[in-house]
């Protein structure tokens, strides 16, 4: 049970930050999809959340 809620915790948080960076780059490039998807932060953040996921998102 306890490993489980560490996981959950470690998924939630890169959601979370996931969120923050998205956040980030759509400040920096406003609503523009074709730059946002291109940007390097988007990029590497679904990687982490992915990877953090064990590939579960």
């Amino acid at each position: 049970m306890k490993n489980k809620m560490k996981a959950d915790l470690r998924i939630l948080y890169g959601s979370l930050t996931y969120c923050d960076d998205i956040d980030q780059t759509l400040n920096r490039f406003g609503r523009n999809y074709k730059v946002f998807i291109n940007d390097r932060v988007f990029f590497s953040c679904s990687q982490y959340v992915f990877d953090a996921s064990g590939g579960n998102v």
